[in-house]
């Protein structure tokens, strides 16, 4: 790769040359963007609490397709955003180029609520994504150009890649604009729910004979009664805190479930875990499109 008049670039692949000929690797660079993640509320919302405060989860973001909101994600670094693959597997280049994404946004309506709006370099879902049972259901978006950190627009936190935590028994927070109830009208305002996890164990034998694929080690179940994501949340954060005032950690995205706070049914999300060495790939990835151009 040569280091000098790299001609006209987008700011992004800019930015990795830049990186690449001061001799700072990216991943360097993204980790310096991970200590200043996981920023958010004090403390865990209770159980009741549903509207969330504006700007008070900084990591969330909104994918739009002309203007319309279908799915979340989360900014990981400067320059990714996690979501879910479902949301993203069917997008012909053409969708890709019209796909934007919101940071810094609470309000669907007007659709200038967003602080920043960012195009999308390229999509990456996990190769062996399923459509029928929702298995590896992950997609990383890179965007155009680096996003610029402020106290209400920044990185939420991943877990390590040897966490051995199965993230049983815990209080964890969902956010989206997803209908509050099946069949309901979408929200607005950015929604938060807090719901419970459990084992593996016990969410497999809560789908035992409904769902012939069954529950993979790779997904995490969470619910409370009369609690859950629905339609419009897909892709969206399942986010725990160790302690108040602790930093926000992501373990899970919204993946799936049957219908919306099903008594006997939880929903079932991506356990972000099973999935950090994947996101580092794509990382390197990233680079490697840059140094071949």
């Amino acid at each position: 790769m040569k280091c000098s008049n790299p001609g006209v670039l987008p700011v992004y692949l800019l930015l990795l040359i830049t990186l690449q000929c001061s001799g700072v690797s990216v991943n360097h660079a993204l980790k310096n963007d991970n200590r200043r993640c996981g920023s958010g509320p004090y403390k865990t919302p209770s159980f009741g609490e549903t509207n969330a405060v504006k700007n008070s989860w900084p990591s969330m973001v909104a994918l739009l397709m002309y203007n319309r909101q279908f799915c979340g994600g989360s900014l990981i670094d400067s320059i990714h955003v996690v979501t879910a693959a479902h949301c993203v597997v069917s997008f012909s280049a053409r969708n890709i180029s019209k796909l934007r994404v919101a940071l810094g946004m609470h309000s669907l309506r007007p659709v200038k609520d967003p602080q920043v709006t960012k195009t999308v370099l390229r999509v990456a879902y996990h190769n062996d994504f399923n459509a029928e049972t929702f298995y590896n259901d992950i997609a990383l978006l890179t965007l155009d150009s680096p996003v610029v950190f402020t106290p209400t627009i920044s990185p939420i936190c991943l877990p390590p890649n040897d966490s051995s935590d199965q993230h049983a028994y815990r209080k964890t927070v969902a956010i989206g604009w997803g209908a509050p109830t099946e069949n309901g009208t979408q929200a607005n305002v950015l929604q938060q729910i807090t719901i419970l996890t459990m084992t593996n164990a016990e969410c497999r034998n809560r789908f035992d004979g409904v769902v012939t694929s069954g529950i993979a080690d790779h997904m995490i179940c969470a619910s409370y009664p009369g609690k859950d994501t629905c339609t419009g949340d897909s892709g969206g954060p399942l986010l725990v805190q160790d302690m108040p005032g602790a930093k926000w950690i992501q373990i899970g995205i919204i993946s799936w479930g049957i219908g919306c706070a099903d008594p006997d049914f939880p929903g079932v999300y991506t356990r972000i875990s099973s999935f950090v060495d994947w996101i580092e790939k794509q990382n390197q990835l990233d680079l490697h499109i840059l140094m071949s151009k």
